[in-house]
């Protein structure tokens, strides 16, 4: 072999053993199930990573909100500091150098007055009117009314009733009080009590009340034209107070009331037409002023059971009488009506006490047999004349009182009327009258010395009912000073 191709065959040896010695040094790559496993710790990595960067974000957040509400803090009680500071400045301004104590109280700060009479109870905050006319003007505030409100006074969760602390409270205290408790109260109760004061206007706030109890409370004025907001009203008693003037319309929209008690007042006017009381059953309106036809107009006349328009001025009955059918008492003695009974009320089968006594009343009574369920029958001192009918009475079974007395009968149907036929257990007519047509005596004891009322209203009652209420300083300090002191 010549030099050449030694020298080419060693090249090529050399070649040779330095790709073995690569190829033996190059890595080996891994298998496909080690590169999954790598994978997913990256991507858990990777996962942590991001909880981390939220977390971050997250405290970041709070932080920041919790600065926003430091700053708020702060700028509150900045705001606190500086009012404390006005006021304080204002209270030195009133200082008097030469003795220890301000005297000038007339001169205190609204705002001040407010913070001091605030903690003082509604019972008693009221007798430190007299120290100042800025302090009473502050008090009868609508704004201190607010300010002092405890609700607790007034009404409490479990019985839901309001009481004559309300009542007796000056107007914007009743206003403030009012709008407060507007769906709490179902009942208003303060009757026996001394109110001497009018009812308030801003009972029309409280609109879920049912019932409201105001007798005997020395109630004066005349009745607002607020009750027709009230539409859960059931119960309505204003009997024995001193109200005055007529019935606002208002009352007309009670369509939910059942019981009305008007009586023992000075009410005038006529009684208004009530077309949407389609629940009324009982109706007191005795010993008033009221004037033209006893009242007959409800939304349903078959659901009224009682009425009691005795003692009034009433001059009529009209005919739509006949319309009640189911009325089991009526009352309208001492009116003075002056005319005959009107057919209609012969059909009001139900009744069984029919008092009219009083009332200037002629004709006669026939047709009363067709009372079947009549207890009670009072007639007495009248102008009835003509025949007693006799034989309607011994077919009225259910009749056991019978006053007939004070009237002008000429007879009785048939030669006597025999009581011994009858259900009667007490009768009174009149002495010839039971001497020659009543055989047997029954005693009666009730008193007959009844007067029709005749007379007319004077101009002083009329102006006396029409004064206007005073809306003056005055009158509203002797209220209340006389009520808390």
């Amino acid at each position: 072999m010549t030099r050449e191709g030694k020298t080419r065959a060693s090249a090529g040896s050399k070649r040779a053993r330095t790709e073995d010695v690569s190829a033996s040094e190059a890595p080996r790559m891994p298998p496909a199930e080690a590169n999954s496993d790598i994978l997913a710790i990256i991507l858990r990595e990777v996962t942590a990573l991001k909880v981390a960067i939220s977390a971050q974000q997250n405290l970041s957040y709070q932080q920041q909100h919790l600065s926003n509400q430091v700053a708020s803090i702060n700028d509150t009680l900045l705001s606190i500091v500086n009012t404390q500071r006005h006021l304080s400045i204002q209270v030195q301004g009133l200082a008097n150098r030469h003795k220890k104590f301000y005297t000038r109280l007339q001169d205190l700060p609204i705002e001040i007055i407010g913070q001091i009479f605030a903690w003082i109870p509604v019972q008693t905050v009221f007798k430190y009117r007299r120290l100042s006319r800025t302090i009473n003007e502050r008090l009868l505030s609508t704004e201190f009314a607010v300010l002092n409100l405890h609700l607790p006074d007034f009404v409490t969760k479990s019985k839901r009733k309001i009481g004559g602390l309300w009542l007796v409270l000056p107007e914007s205290y009743q206003t403030v009080i009012a709008r407060a408790v507007t769906s709490r109260v179902e009942t208003v109760n303060c009757s026996k009590s001394i109110i001497k004061k009018r009812i308030p206007k801003s009972i029309s706030c409280l609109t879920a009340v049912q019932e409201i109890w105001l007798n005997d409370s020395t109630l004066s004025g005349a009745i607002p034209d607020a009750f027709g907001a009230l539409n859960n009203l059931t119960t309505l008693s204003l009997r024995c107070n001193s109200l005055t003037g007529e019935l606002p319309s208002s009352f007309s929209l009670l369509s939910g009331l059942r019981f009305l008690d008007l009586s023992f007042n000075q009410l005038s006017g006529e009684f208004p037409a009530m077309p949407s009381t389609n629940a009324l059953e009982t109706i007191f309106i005795g010993k008033n002023r009221f004037t033209g036809p006893i009242p007959t107009i409800f939304g349903d006349p078959h659901k009224l059971i009682s009425l009691f328009a005795e003692d009034n001025f009433f001059s009529v009955i009209p005919s739509s009488v006949g319309r009640l059918t189911s009325l089991e008492f009526l009352k309208i003695s001492g009116n003075p009506i002056a005319s005959e009974i009107p057919s209609e009320i012969w059909n009001l089968a139900a009744l069984r006490c029919l008092d009219m006594h009083s009332c200037q009343m002629l004709g006669s009574l026939a047709g009363m047999g067709a009372l079947r369920n009549l207890v009670e029958l009072d007639v007495s001192n009248n102008e009835f004349s003509g025949r007693l009918p006799s034989r309607e009475i011994y077919n009225m079974q259910s009749l056991q009182e019978l006053h007939l007395i004070q009237n002008q009968f000429s007879g009785s149907e048939g030669k006597m009327l025999d009581i011994s036929r009858t259900s009667l257990m007490s009768m009174c007519a009149d002495p010839d009258f039971q001497r020659d047509h009543v055989k047997g005596v029954l005693q009666c004891h009730i008193p007959h010395d009844w007067a029709p009322r005749t007379e007319h209203l004077s101009d002083s009652d009329s102006e006396h009912e029409q004064e206007p209420e005073s809306d003056g300083e005055s009158d509203s300090d002797s209220d209340s000073d006389s009520e808390f002191e």
